[in-house]
Formats: C-alpha cells, structure tokens, sequence
C-alpha cells in the first residue's frame, strides 16, 4: 500500500486521569500490532497547545478496527467511572480526511448514541493523498513525536 493512502488518526483522552493515552495505545497495538503509533513527546522546559497526545497510521481497515476498539476502551475503561455530569471520552479526528472529520465518544452532550456517531464518523472518511504525505513527512521528521 502506498504511504499516502493510509489514514492518520489524531488521538486522547479527554477529562479522565485513570486511563491514559498509552494504555489506549497500549490496548490499541494489543490487538492490532500493525498499526504505527506516534505519541507527543514535548521538549523538557517547553509550553505547547498540542491537540492531541497520539496519531495512529495505518491501512484504512487497520484504522478503521482501532475506531472501533476505541468504543470497547471507552465502555470498558473510562465509562463506569464516570460520574453524570463528566464530560470525559476519547477524542478522535482524521488528520488527512477532505473534510473536518472527528468524534468524541463519550460526549454528554451529543445528539446520537456513540456507535452510531462512531458509523458517521467512519463512513465520512475521504483521504486526501498529498495532506497524508505531508502529515507523515512531518511526523518522520520531528523532535517531537516519536513511533513506538
């Protein structure tokens, strides 16, 4: 498969410290060890308003699994621990879709149930070639995110 037909997943938790980004990582690469993960890494000494702590790379099937999962991580992991007002969640959004394209399971404040934002959400994504290698250039290139 060529580079620039993979999807890149922006990744985090949202308002929840008892499950982290690795674990979600962690969880994710578990069961789907030929996703390429990238995590945040910030320079020692240094503000940033980073929007997300990981991205996930892959084939758009390998991707699209690791939405997936990501609805078992939040009602597994993050879910029975909320309280009613928690906003708490796993924030995704498609880095090299045509269009705005992103998801927060677990928002209060939704209109439709997790799984079937999580089906719009899928059905929504249209990879732009030339942003995917652009994105992925810069994420081989940089100080500050590394592959696991």
């Amino acid at each position: 498969m060529r580079e620039q037909d993979k999807i890149i997943v922006s990744v985090s938790i949202a308002n929840f410290g008892q499950f982290k980004i690795e674990d979600l990582n962690d969880f994710i690469t578990t069961q789907l060890p030929s996703i390429d993960i990238y995590k945040f890494n910030p320079t020692p000494g240094t503000i940033y308003a980073a929007s997300s702590d990981s991205r996930w790379v892959g084939e758009p099937g390998v991707v699209i699994a690791a939405i997936a999962l990501c609805l078992q991580a939040y009602s597994t992991f993050i879910e029975p621990h909320k309280t009613e007002d928690s906003n708490s969640g796993i924030v995704l959004r498609v880095e090299n879709n045509v269009t705005i394209n992103n998801i927060w399971i677990g928002d209060n404040n939704k209109s439709q149930s997790d799984s079937s934002a999580l089906d719009s959400f899928v059905s929504n994504i249209k990879i732009h070639p030339e942003q995917t290698q652009k994105i992925l250039d810069s994420l081989k290139n940089s100080m500050n995110w590394r592959k696991r």
